[in-house]
């Protein structure tokens, strides 16, 4: 791809790369950032900057694992869409087939829906909360809807939840096994921890503020962000993703084609976009853009996709205050043709 070449032509030295990054960690006081950066199905950058604990000093490394949040909802969709492959499921099922003790008012929500955030179901009944099972079904049933299903938008972790939960009854395995089994393993993560309840990961830790002390226990986000990993890693996934190792090509594709209304949030960009099947779907400076941003208990991370150029970035960082957009710019001055650098 020609986008690809002229993107390693002008890319900037690791060392030059390096030192803005530096900068720019300085400017926010964010302790450390891990960087990686895909060209036409090659990993061509990947830095750290930075510490993983304040206290002890410890430098992140390009292995060191963060928390990202909502980018774990793409790999549910992605175990979804390997199941609609296999014929096991279809994205226009409804929640009644498949969990019908939810019953009500939900019955009738499409596995395009909660993917698209288009279900109506409530975001999150209370802060922390990852009921799954009976718990979530009485919680879910009893709850009124934000909207007729597919009548609106509002981003919701409960309607993963309940994805997560039509994966394991389809699969016969735990949501953890079928995202190690399905994603983790076949696109070679081997520094990733599919959280389950109890885990404590080994990772940077984490921060929420410029002043104060780092969270150490990592919340369980079942189906909704339980995914402990590195910048190197989520570049590995995003080369199986593009590759068709995951999900055909036409696939991959469609769940990155906009299904959903144009929505004015999500990742730290600035730009409107569109919703896909979980991703978001966007234009930066005339590039299409497909990707997902995650915030969880002190991390901030973002994958971002150029699709029509070939060139991926993935920034993880350790502080929930962090402003990713600047670090973003930076690897797009670099890598993105028209960009600059």
């Amino acid at each position: 791809m020609i986008w690809g070449l002229l993107a390693v032509a002008m890319a900037g030295t690791p060392d030059e790369i390096h030192l803005a990054l530096a900068t720019e960690l300085a400017t926010q006081q964010v302790p450390g950032v891990s960087v990686a950066v895909v060209v036409d199905g090659e990993m061509v950058l990947a830095d750290a900057v930075g510490v993983s604990d304040r206290d002890a000093g410890t430098p992140v490394t390009v292995d060191t694992r963060f928390g990202i949040g909502s980018i774990g909802k793409t790999a549910t969709a992605t175990v979804v869409g390997q199941l609609v492959g296999e014929g096991l499921l279809s994205y226009e099922d409804t929640l009644g087939q498949h969990i019908p003790e939810v019953g009500g008012t939900y019955a009738a929500v499409t596995l395009h829906e909660l993917l698209s955030h288009m279900s109506g179901v409530p975001r999150d009944f209370k802060s922390g909360d990852s009921f799954t099972g009976p718990k979530l079904y009485r919680k879910v049933r009893k709850s009124s809807p934000d909207f007729a299903h597919g009548g609106g938008w509002s981003y919701s972790n409960t309607g993963f939840i309940l994805l997560g939960e039509v994966i394991e009854r389809v699969t016969g395995l735990t949501l953890a096994d079928a995202v190690r089994r399905r994603i983790v393993e076949p696109a070679g993560m081997a520094n990733t921890v599919v959280v389950e309840p109890g885990d404590d990961p080994e990772r940077a830790v984490a921060y929420e503020g410029v002043e104060g002390p780092g969270a150490r226990m990592f919340p369980m986000r079942f189906g909704a962000g339980n995914l402990v990993t590195t910048a190197v890693d989520l570049a590995r996934y995003d080369m199986a993703l593009s590759s068709g190792t995951l999900l055909s090509v036409a696939a991959q594709q469609e769940q990155w084609t906009p299904g959903g209304p144009t929505v004015e949030i999500g990742l730290p960009t600035g730009e409107t976009f569109i919703v896909g099947r979980c991703w978001w779907v966007g234009e930066f400076s005339g590039h299409r853009t497909v990707g997902h941003s995650g915030s969880i208990d002190g991390y901030n991370a973002v994958i971002e996709r150029f699709v029509d150029d070939g060139v991926s970035f993935v920034v993880l960082t350790n502080a929930e205050y962090s402003n990713l957009t600047p670090f973003l710019d930076i690897l797009r001055g670099h890598y993105l043709p028209g960009s600059g650098g």
